[in-house]
């Protein structure tokens, strides 16, 4: 079963601590498959964002609670060989990406 992702373009990089909200720009939904290695989402996403693949980004999942979106996002680790796809990090059908370039 394929997922659909919406991808956002963060401002900045997401804070926890921090009640200051991050702008969003919404710039693509991709659809993938939930055993996609990180290493392929990395590129789709910088295909998405029409960026060369030598670019450096960090990736956030928007976190949910009960099918409610708590606008929390918590960073997905890119460099992470055990975690390695979207199953494990609890990725789910219409989910949310931010991703921050460097």
């Amino acid at each position: 079963m394929d997922l659909d992702v919406s991808v956002y373009a963060l401002s900045a990089e997401p804070t926890t601590s921090s009640s200051a909200s991050v702008e969003e720009t919404f710039i693509q939904t991709l659809h993938i498959l939930p055993n996609l290695p990180l290493k392929t989402l990395r590129l789709k996403i910088l295909k998405a964002l029409k960026t060369k693949p030598s670019a450096k980004i960090r990736i956030y999942a928007r976190l949910r609670r009960d099918e409610t979106t708590i606008g929390v996002w918590g960073e997905i680790d890119l460099a992470s060989s055990r975690q390695s796809d979207l199953t494990w990090w609890g990725i789910e059908n219409g989910g949310d990406l931010g991703v921050v370039l460097l």
